[in-house]
C-alpha cells in the first residue's frame, strides 16, 4: 500500500468516530441543557412566586425580564423568556463542552468540580451581565448588579439555581458525552474483571454452578 493511501484509511476510519462523538455532545447539549434549564427556571421563579417556606426571597421575575429584554409583547412575555433561555443555556453548553475538551488534560475530570465551575460562571453571567442590563434597560422589572435591586436575598436565590443547572447540565453531558457508557453491560464486564483480578471470579463461578446442580437434583423424581 502506497505512503499516500495510507492517511486516506485512516481518516476515512476515524470520520464514524468523529461522527459519533459529534453526536454524544450534541445529545449531552440537548438534554443535558434542557434539564438544567428547567432546573434554573424552577428555582429563580420559585423565589419570586413564594416558592421557599411560603416567602418572597426575590423580587425578580427573571422570565419576564428576559422576555422583555428579547422584545416579547403582552400575553408571551413568559413563553419568549423561556425560549431564550433555552438558547442562552445551548450556548453556555456548548462553550463548556469546547473549554472541556481542549483543557481536558489541565482541568480536574470529576464532574463535581466542572459543575462548580460552570455554575460559578453562570451566576456571575447573571449577576453582571443579565440584572445590570434589565434594570438598565427594563425599568419595570427589578436588577441590579447582583440583584440588589431585587431583594437582599435574590442572590442567594440564583445561586441556587445557577448550582442545580450546573449539577443537572454537567452529570447528563458527562454521562452523554462518555462513550463507555453506551457500551450494553459495560459494568457487568467491569465487575467481572475485578473479581477475577481480585482471584474470587472461579470461586464465584463454580458456587453458583454447584447450587444450580443441586437445585436440578431436587427437582428430579
Amino acid at each position: 500500500m502506497s505512503d499516500v493511501a495510507r492517511p486516506r484509511l485512516s481518516q476515512a476510519a476515524g470520520l464514524p468516530a468523529l461522527a459519533a462523538a459529534a453526536a454524544r455532545s450534541l445529545g449531552g447539549v440537548v438534554i443535558g441543557g434542557g434539564l438544567g434549564a428547567a432546573a434554573w427556571l424552577v428555582v429563580m421563579q420559585d423565589g419570586y412566586q413564594r416558592g421557599f417556606f411560603g416567602r418572597r426571597w426575590s423580587d425578580q421575575d427573571f422570565a419576564s425580564a428576559l422576555g422583555k429584554l428579547a422584545g416579547a409583547s403582552q400575553g408571551i412575555i413568559r413563553q419568549r423568556g423561556f425560549y431564550v433561555t433555552l438558547v442562552v443555556v445551548a450556548a453556555v453548553m456548548v462553550l463548556y463542552g469546547v473549554v472541556a475538551h481542549v483543557l481536558a488534560s489541565r482541568l480536574p475530570q470529576r464532574w463535581q468540580l466542572h459543575a462548580l465551575g460552570l455554575g460559578a460562571f453562570v451566576f456571575l453571567l447573571w449577576g453582571l451581565v443579565f440584572s445590570p442590563i434589565v434594570s438598565a434597560r427594563e425599568p419595570s422589572e427589578k436588577g441590579g448588579v447582583f440583584g440588589i435591586d431585587a431583594g437582599g436575598t435574590t442572590w442567594l436565590v440564583a445561586l441556587l439555581a445557577s448550582m442545580a443547572f450546573a449539577v443537572v447540565a454537567v452529570r447528563i453531558y458527562r454521562l452523554m458525552t462518555d462513550e463507555g457508557w453506551w457500551i450494553p453491560g459495560r459494568r457487568k464486564i467491569e465487575a467481572s474483571a475485578t473479581l477475577e483480578a481480585m482471584g474470587v471470579g472461579d470461586a464465584e463461578k463454580d458456587a453458583l454452578t454447584s447450587l444450580e446442580l443441586a437445585e436440578e437434583l431436587r427437582e428430579k423424581p
